[in-house]
């Protein structure tokens, strides 16, 4: 039973004077019997592009050659719609690749992010030399690895490398001569600087490799199989649907009010 304001008197007593509790003017929100997980009965929840892991094939190309990459399409997608500050982990695993006996062979993975906050946003990528353009050696990507074998090591196999902050590039930079833009301290800089968070209200993450080896090695036009991964999280994720007055399924739908 519900009382109306004009009928409540001394915080719910009526004129007839009928005790009424002091919470009888709110809404009681429907609770089923079984709530669970209600986000499972919505269909996939908006978060399955936050994280996400592809296997790649690639070629081996001879090292005297421009780079050519493989970007194999976005690796994670969010669009939060209210800025938001996020951590992430990155990782990239060997599967499978030849020997390199006398020669070493290289395989490159870049992990290049764009941002966006509002009307803004921010493209960080390396800028390699192709077959139709010279490339930057200046520029360098969110996140870089590297895995080498050779000229005396067989193939690595499983070995898994990943971070969950990055180094932020030297903030000298000259076009005749390219600043060490590893991330790593050099002079005049005292240290590297280190990037453990950032911010964001949308954010695509995309991977480039490459798989090189020396001019003359056997393998030039053989195989490396990659693992590529990547996982983003929001440093709080207050959602206002939990605040809703409702049933379980409106206040923890898996889906976010207003953006995914």
């Amino acid at each position: 039973m519900r009382y109306d304001d004009e009928d409540q008197e001394d915080f719910g007593q009526n004129d007839d004077d009928v005790s009424a509790p002091a919470f009888a003017g709110a809404a009681v929100a429907f609770q089923p019997s079984n709530p669970g997980q209600p986000w499972l009965r919505q269909g996939i929840p908006p978060w399955h592009l936050w994280g996400n892991s592809q296997i790649l094939t690639l070629p081996i190309d001879d090292n005297s050659l421009p780079v050519r990459t493989q970007t194999p399409g976005q690796l994670v997608k969010i669009s939060y719609r209210r800025p938001e500050t996020w951590h992430w982990v990155l990782a990239a695993r060997l599967i499978s690749g030849p020997d390199a006996v006398g020669f070493r062979t290289n395989v490159s993975v870049d992990f290049q992010l764009v941002i966006g906050i509002g009307r803004s946003n921010i493209n960080i990528v390396r800028k390699f030399q192709t077959s139709t353009g010279p490339g930057d050696p200046g520029s360098r990507p969110f996140e870089h690895y590297n895995f080498q074998w050779g000229p005396t090591g067989k193939f690595p196999g499983s070995i898994l490398l990943y971070t969950t902050q990055v180094l932020a590039p030297n903030r000298n930079y000259t076009t005749d001569i390219p600043e060490n833009q590893s991330g790593n301290a050099v002079p005049p800089d005292e240290s590297a600087s280190v990037i453990s968070e950032i911010v964001a209200q949308d954010l695509q993450l995309q991977v480039a490799c490459n798989a090189r080896t020396d001019h003359d090695s056997p393998t030039v036009g053989g195989q490396v199989v990659i693992e590529v991964s990547a996982m983003f999280a929001p440093k709080t994720h207050v959602r206002p649907d939990w605040f809703l007055n409702g049933p379980d399924e409106a206040v923890f739908a898996g889906s976010e009010v207003g953006g995914t």
